[in-house]
């Protein structure tokens, strides 16, 4: 039996208004303002900002996207430095370029920082290499971009492209690797050959405190 194209358009129309009887998901959202005035629409209101108002969406509505500043507030950044560290500068612009705050604490000399590290690193005294980053559970022992990235998708922090091309324009503003020079002495020679990807930065040891007169 075939099907005119009056009976296939009934069926559209049945299955249209079948459709529309089916109960719809509605979410609640309320516009807040925060203490420097900026809007923002939320589940709910976090402390120190007002509520102006809400609306009810229908339909398949996702959530609202936690904002930076949430965010920030459960999952803090905190990086162990020390001066003239490069990879402690690879972590701080990797971290730079995706826009996420951090506390950045000079582990060189501040007897409490080093004492917070020790507690975090698990030990009682000796050599502490850094840098060391803290998110959550995780603590990242050295500069390892991938593994970073990931601790920060982990906690919910927004991706950012630039944060890659930050990452490599950092390494090139370091002294060259060996395999970097190669790279450069193959381009300079015409030679195609591709070197292997340089290895992590290394870390960079603690001085130890200075001793009490």
């Amino acid at each position: 039996m075939m099907r005119t194209p009056l009976l296939r358009s009934c069926q559209a129309i049945v299955i249209t208004a079948l459709a529309g009887l089916l109960p719809v998901k509605a979410v609640t959202v309320v516009e807040c303002i925060d203490e420097s005035g900026q809007s923002s629409f939320r589940d709910s209101c976090p402390p120190g900002s007002i509520k102006k108002g809400e609306k009810r969406l229908q339909g398949n509505v996702n959530p609202p996207t936690p904002v930076l500043s949430e965010i920030v507030a459960k999952h803090p950044v905190t990086l162990y430095s020390i001066p003239n560290c490069d990879s402690c500068e690879l972590v701080r612009l990797q971290l730079k370029a995706r826009g996420v705050p951090f506390t950045d604490k000079d582990a060189s000399t501040d007897g409490a920082i080093r004492k917070e590290l020790q507690d975090l690193l698990g030990v009682e005294d000796g050599l502490m290499n850094v840098p060391v980053v803290h998110i959550d559970d995780t603590i990242l022992r050295e500069y390892d971009a991938a593994a970073l990235t990931a601790a920060l998708d982990k906690a919910g922090y927004p991706p950012e492209p630039g944060a890659a091309a930050a990452a490599s324009t950092a390494t090139a503003g370091a002294n060259p690797s060996p395999n970097e020079a190669s790279d450069e002495a193959s381009e300079a020679t015409g030679d195609d050959a591709t070197a292997p990807p340089p290895a992590p930065a290394p870390a960079s040891d603690i001085p130890p405190a200075p001793e009490a007169n």
